[in-house]
């Protein structure tokens, strides 16, 4: 026999060279022949064959002890010497099919498709290939209800988890926003009990005018700056720290004025006045502790909004820190 890699590069060109002119399976006889130009003899064709039989053979143990490695390089030999038996086709079909079950690579998926039409095309009444076909159809279907329920399983987690996440970022929100609500509750308070001072201003105005007292500067002082606090005033649209710093300067100079006025007032003043004037001057005191009372709410609440929306995932929500009032009334 020639050199066998030569001649098995030879003889294949030349299978596949008829084959692509005749554009069907070659016979037996159509391939014998062709390796009989190639100088191979009778005695050696039987040889060939037998050998053939003995790669299936071995291919087919290998296989049944599932030692896929061995039976493919078995069947591959077999193929190459015929790769038009139909026995050769069906037994890589199988092997492919067997691989693609353990593995689900679409590789083999497509290589069992591939082998399953060279059987067809070559013997299309082969059982053990349309019983091969039936059963992969029967197969694939399950594999597709099967990737169809792990799509939609999917798609519920995601679903969940969307919904989970919608629910959290709504519920941090909402956090967020009952806080904001808080700060602004806790500034009212604060502005309520500067309210409660400044409505004793005109009642310490209206004594000290009229007991005759000596004190038209400070007077007009105090009036000028309670003029500035009835102005003053911080809601949602100016809750910034400019407008903080302004409205603690005009509580500051209403401060300053008043302490001004009574350090000469009191000791002015006749008796009934200065009864008039000492229960003025206690609501005074009494308003300051409380207005400490409730900067010291205030500054808790904006603490905890600011530590809100400054912590993962707040900070991504658009929120600003609100700024604290330091003020001392």
């Amino acid at each position: 026999m020639p050199n066998t890699d030569d001649f098995l590069k030879r003889y294949i060109e030349k299978i596949l060279q008829k084959q692509n002119q005749d554009e069907k399976p070659l016979s037996d006889e159509e391939r014998k022949s062709i390796a009989f130009e190639l100088g191979m003899d009778e005695q050696e064709w039987k040889e060939a064959n037998i050998e053939f039989e003995n790669h299936l053979k071995k291919g087919k143990q290998f296989f049944a002890h599932r030692n896929l490695e061995d039976a493919f390089e078995e069947y591959e030999q077999a193929y190459i010497f015929n790769p038009y038996s139909a026995e050769v086709n069906y037994l890589l079909a199988q092997w492919h099919e067997y691989k693609w079950q353990n593995q689900q690579k679409e590789e083999d998926f497509q290589k069992v498709h591939q082998y399953l039409e060279a059987l067809f095309r070559i013997d299309p009444t082969h059982t053990d290939g349309i019983s091969l076909k039936t059963a992969l159809r029967k197969t694939e279907k399950v594999h597709q209800n099967r990737q169809v329920k792990s799509k939609m399983m999917l798609f519920v987690l995601l679903g969940v988890l969307l919904v989970g996440v919608a629910s959290f970022v709504i519920l941090s929100y909402n956090q967020i926003i009952a806080q904001q609500e808080e700060v602004m509750e806790a500034w009212s308070q604060v502005e309520n009990v500067y309210q409660r001072r400044e409505d004793l201003i005109p009642k310490l105005l209206n004594l000290i005018t009229t007991s005759g007292l000596e004190a038209k500067q400070e007077v007009e002082g105090l009036t000028q700056a309670y003029q500035k606090v009835q102005d003053a005033s911080i809601s949602e649209d100016n809750f910034d720290t400019s407008s903080f710093e302004s409205y603690e300067t005009t509580q500051n100079e209403l401060s300053k004025s008043i302490d001004q006025l009574l350090s000469i007032s009191s000791k002015a003043l006749s008796k009934e006045k200065k009864d008039l004037l000492e229960s003025i001057i206690v609501e005074i005191e009494g308003s300051a502790n409380r207005i400490a009372v409730e900067r010291r709410k205030f500054n808790q609440k904006v603490k905890s909004y600011n530590q809100k929306v400054r912590s993962f995932p707040f900070n991504l929500m658009g929120f600003s820190p609100k700024p604290y009032f330091k003020q001392n009334p």
